[in-house]
């Protein structure tokens, strides 16, 4: 028989390891029926999601920007399964929690999602030469999510909810989902906090490639090793594409 232990090293945040004993405990009971070898792996990829979120400091909760973030992250999620990707794939494809160079992977290709709550215009941060070229993952598509603040719209908590609703008895997506949360840096234990209400405006999708105004190692000299730049992506001169045109052309519809 294998034993587990949790245990917390001296001077560690006795809140925060509450917080991460009792939500591994109610993993481990959700899927009680589950065979041991994988509820031996949800166990793992757990602690791991702990570990990660650990590191980020102290806090808690996401900051106001990050918010705003995830919120347009999970959009473009809801917005690919309803379209009729299968949720495990869309799920195992949002690598934006893993630190991924894009926010969303599927087969060769990716999807950069960039969220805005601004009433005119569209500014987004593009955080690297990576992030927008597409000699290294083809093809690269740049999803702009518009929403705005509504006092009937939803929280980020009500959101999540809905989507995990949505996901009903599928225990490996609803796993897959809360363990990319915690990486996010979403606790259910503070969901509280969230108490701005959104609602979505639209999602354009542009597919990135020659004449997309970027910065890529190609385009800039040697030296430059690094760079962070603001594009105003409603300046953009392309034509978007639907959702599921990006899905057919990644490949996985």
């Amino acid at each position: 028989m294998l034993w587990l232990a949790l245990s917390r090293r001296t001077g560690g945040s006795l809140d925060m390891f509450t917080m991460m004993a009792l939500d591994v405990i109610a993993t481990l009971n959700a899927g009680s029926t589950t065979a041991e070898d994988r509820l031996f792996q949800l166990f793992l990829a757990r602690i791991r999601a702990w570990q990660d979120f650990m590191r980020r400091g102290t806090d808690t909760t996401l900051g106001q920007e990050a918010e705003i973030g995830l919120f347009g992250e999970l959009v473009f999620l809801r917005g690919v399964m309803d379209v009729g990707l299968p949720s495990v794939v869309a799920i195992e494809g949002w690598v934006g929690p893993l630190n991924g160079i894009q926010d969303f992977v599927f087969g060769g290709g990716a999807v950069e999602v960039k969220t805005t709550i601004a009433t005119t215009g569209f500014p987004a941060t593009i955080g690297s030469l990576d992030q927008l070229d597409d000699s290294i993952r083809q093809p690269l598509f740049l999803a702009a999510v518009r929403i705005r603040l509504d006092p009937s719209g939803m929280s980020l908590p009500a959101l999540i909810e809905d989507t995990r609703a949505l996901l009903g008895d599928d225990l490996a997506a609803q796993h897959m989902l809360n363990v990319k949360l915690i990486h996010a840096g979403y606790l259910d234990a503070v969901s509280e906090h969230y108490k701005r209400t959104f609602a979505q405006v639209s999602t354009k999708v542009l597919r990135v490639g020659d004449g997309f105004p970027r910065f890529i190692k190609a385009s800039v000299p040697a030296p430059v090793i690094a760079v962070r730049y603001e594009l105003e992506i409603d300046g953009i001169d392309a034509g978007p594409v639907t959702v599921r045109a990006a899905l057919d052309q990644l490949g996985v519809m």
